[in-house]
């Protein structure tokens, strides 16, 4: 619902006119029990959010209005102690959900702390425990700000001109923060009710009706963002969960509107798009091939088919329209394909900008066991003609019943005097790849998603610093060895932007998120020592901040990051595993992994590279091996290099996850439970393995570096079974 309603950012009420917390909490308990609750409803609520890369803030009340909270505090009879309990909730809660919460929003703050000389500092300090970047906000209303100590204005108002020009101190194009006045310089926030109260306090009642129209709401939106001015709607809530079907629907409108008109949204812009031309010396070598690609987030639908946000495809139930409006610089002749996965035979359509040209697509096959995942590309016209000007583009579906079992990623345009150039591209990136032999010695590795978020056995995550140093190697190494895997696939960053080691170009990109200890270097160094190669994982989206910066920036980030890491480990890493390419190159159409080519290799001409595309044809050349992000059970390996499906010309490779779902965040908690027989993981890596595949199997991590017992039995029932032989 919310990712529906287009909200980068949630905040979530924890405490109130009753004080109750909705969520373990010793500190609490010590006060008064019964005032929490054993399920963890907010972690829940941060892991589900996290996956749709929304942040949670927690609202807190000091509880004021509940008496036998409120006499347990000491509040009337002693304010130091009354302090010194607020920071043992707020550090409690802080290091219990560590990166996972983005921000508290304290509410009172002028008229409950205020007035009794709060230390603000030590107040603060609670607040960021477990996560230094986390946001603080204290509610000071329209009064001047509370303290040097935190970082936004609460901003508790009226959705007026007034307040989204923050009395004029927030000037189009500026930074967002305040240049003067009561709050200078505290980022520009405004808190605003949708309704007509905070909360639904009425029983046997519906919530009442929007008090703003869509219009209003999307131009005070628009004027926020020029301002950089950033709006939370407090929006009236059942006690299930739901919300009134009527304001659901106002932000549904708000959100298409606005994340179609922005340019740095994740899911594009339906403004038109701009063609490339064709390259017009068929000899020159070329940067950035001609490839202009619509993707599903950018087309205008109508029909039996909808938007799936969360993947970035089109599901089509039965015929419709899909449309794009394109800038096309000269008509032209371009060549067609579609990148689309059937488990339909014989769909029938038609594409075009005036004249058009018909198609019928088989059904796909690939991997994968169910076919509505098997995307290909596939040619729809050798030549189409498209004319110049605004043009919009059309892509018709003619065939019924098709239940979302006919998905379309996008559609590739190629000048066709470009197709030759795009060949010669091709085949110099097979030519300049580097080999996989060791990748098909060593038959199968472990990946370890080791992060700022793995939760320990017990108690609460340490900060990833103190985590870093903490960190056995030699253990690590050792229990690496005995699981038989012949190389590793280490996190460098993942959710957050830390790394592992002291990396100046990190630094100068995520300032304070580098560590003076160099685990990377001491993991390569004891793996190398018993014979394990090591590989790195980045989060690209993370590392160079997708959606913040433009493509320029995107780029000499990683090229910069990725030339230090080559020149400083050399050999040392054998292999790169880039993570969120499919959501970078959609983001950033002028860059391409060619550009990065000098980079992955610096120190390391051998070193293999794969960009993750996920279930999605590969938008690049340039790389060794399918990243296989492939969770679990497919069809094995028939050929080295695989001749069909989204990988074609690429090292066959396969990414499973044996327990936890990449990353082990649950707090107090054993390892997730397997998810494979041995005898079903032995069958698949076996048959992998005789047809020279490659399968990376991710395992479950606790913070101290252990990984589950069951796990272990099982990767030592694994060596057993395939080195024995």
């Amino acid at each position: 619902m919310v990712a529906d309603m287009g909200a980068r950012h949630v905040v979530f009420t924890t405490s109130h006119a009753g004080f109750y917390f909705p969520g373990p909490n010793k500190t609490i308990d010590s006060i008064l029990p019964g005032r929490t609750c054993d399920r963890d409803l907010i972690g829940d609520l941060a892991t589900a959010l996290d996956k749709r890369g929304i942040k949670l803030i927690l609202y807190y009340h000091p509880g004021h209005d509940d008496v036998p909270w409120w006499s347990k505090t000491h509040f009337d009879q002693n304010k130091a102690e009354f302090f010194r309990q607020w920071c043992a909730i707020i550090r409690d809660i802080g290091q219990r959900y560590g990166n996972r919460l983005a921000g508290f929003w304290f509410d009172d703050a002028i008229f409950t702390y205020y007035p009794f000389n709060p230390p603000w500092e030590e107040m603060t300090r609670a607040a960021k425990a477990g996560n230094a970047a986390r946001l603080v906000i204290y509610n000071s209303w329209i009064l001047p700000k509370a303290n040097d100590f935190y970082e936004v204005f609460a901003g508790e108002n009226y959705f007026s001109k007034e307040v989204i020009e923050g009395g004029g101190f927030l000037p189009v194009g500026g930074t967002g923060k305040f240049t003067g006045g009561p709050q200078q310089g505290l980022q520009g926030h405004i808190t605003t009710f949708v309704e007509g109260d905070w909360g639904h306090f009425k029983l046997d009642t519906a919530i009442g009706p929007p008090q703003f129209s869509a219009e209003a709401m999307i131009a005070g939106i628009r004027d926020c963002i020029r301002r950089k001015n950033v709006p939370t709607f407090d929006v009236e809530i059942y006690q299930d969960g739901e919300i009134s079907p009527q304001t659901l629907q106002l932000f549904k409108t708000i959100s298409h509107t606005i994340w179609s008109d922005a340019p740095s949204s994740p899911a594009g812009s339906k403004r038109a798009i701009a063609v490339r031309e064709s390259v017009a010396d068929d000899s020159k070598e070329v940067q950035r091939l001609p490839i202009t690609r619509l993707y599903a987030a950018q087309a205008d639908l109508q029909g039996n088919v909808r938007f799936w946000k969360e993947t970035g495809m089109m599901l089509w139930k039965g015929t419709g329209t899909a449309v794009w409006h394109l800038q096309v610089p000269k008509a032209g002749e371009y060549e067609v394909k579609i990148c689309y996965a059937s488990a339909v035979d014989k769909v029938h359509l038609s594409l075009g900008a005036g004249v058009r040209v018909n198609a019928v697509l088989p059904s796909t096959s690939g991997v994968f066991l169910d076919d509505t995942l098997n995307f290909n590309r596939t040619m729809i016209a050798n030549q189409i003609r498209v004319p110049g000007g605004e043009v919009s583009l059309e892509l018709q579906v003619q065939t019924d019943n098709l239940d979302e079992h006919f998905r379309v990623r996008s559609i590739e345009l190629t000048p066709v005097d470009s197709v030759p150039a795009s060949a010669r591209e091709s085949k110099t990136a097979y030519d300049s790849r580097a080999s996989t032999d060791w990748m098909v010695k060593a038959g199968y590795g472990v990946m370890f998603h080791w992060t700022s978020r793995s939760a320990p056995k017990k108690g609460p995550i340490l900060p990833y610093q103190e985590a870093v140093e903490r960190f056995d190697v030699e253990r690590f190494a050792n229990m690496v060895r005995a699981t038989g895997a012949g190389y590793v696939i280490f996190t460098v960053n993942h959710a957050d932007p830390h790394c592992p080691a002291p990396i100046r170009s990190w630094e100068k990109y995520h300032s304070g998120w580098t560590t003076k200890r160099d685990l990377i270097g001491e993991i390569a160094d004891a793996l190398q020592a018993r014979g394990i190669r090591l590989m790195l994982y980045f989060a690209s989206h993370v590392l160079g901040k997708m959606g913040e910066t433009d493509s320029g920036t995107y780029l000499r980030a990683h090229q910069e990051i990725l030339t230090e890491f080559g020149k400083r480990y050399g050999r040392k890493i054998s292999g790169y595993w880039f993570d969120g390419w499919y959501q970078s190159l959609e983001q950033y159409p002028d860059i391409g992994p060619r550009e990065l080519w000098s980079a992955v290799k610096a120190g390391n001409p051998d070193r293999v590279v794969a960009y993750n595309s996920w279930i999605y044809p590969v938008e690049t050349d340039w790389q060794e091996y399918w990243a296989g992000e492939v969770g679990g059970p497919v069809r094995p390996a028939s050929s080295r290099f695989s001749e069909q499906g989204p990988a074609i010309g690429l090292q066959q490779h396969a990414l499973w996850f044996l327990d936890a779902p990449w990353v082990h965040q649950k707090l107090d908690s054993e390892m997730e439970p397997l998810r494979f027989k041995n005898e079903e993981l032995i069958r698949y890596v076996e048959e992998s393995m005789r047809h020279q595949g490659v399968v990376t199997l991710n395992v479950g991590i606790f913070q101290d570096g252990e990984i589950g017992t069951g796990a272990f039995e099982q990767l030592q029932a694994l060596r057993a079974a395939v080195w024995s032989h």
